[in-house]
């Protein structure tokens, strides 16, 4: 089912309780927005230099980190390092989307 707010209100109303299931695709666009919200969290705290750099930097974290290249890696490795919070984000969006 689509994840919109108004299709799931309607789809309540017209069945009173259905059983809702999301697919994967819509429940991994969640844990992307909610990692990608963290990220700008962590990046306002930074320095003016890193806050850019890692807004450069932001596709590295939507891909998993099996596809990343060696240079990708480093740098995601050095984000992680950097920050607690957003090393805890990424790690759980790699365990949600398998």
């Amino acid at each position: 089912m689509d994840m919109n707010q108004s299709f799931k209100a309607a789809v309540k109303e017209a069945l009173n309780r259905p059983v809702i299931i999301a697919d994967r695709f819509h429940y991994c666009r969640y844990i992307y927005w909610a990692l990608d919200k963290v990220r700008r969290s962590v990046q306002g705290e930074w320095h003016v230099y890193a806050r850019k750099r890692l807004k450069r930097m932001r596709y590295i974290f939507y891909k998993r980190e099996a596809q990343l290249n060696e240079k990708q890696l480093w740098e995601l490795n050095r984000y992680r390092s950097l920050s607690p919070l957003l090393k805890s984000a990424y790690e759980l969006k790699e365990a949600y989307c398998e």
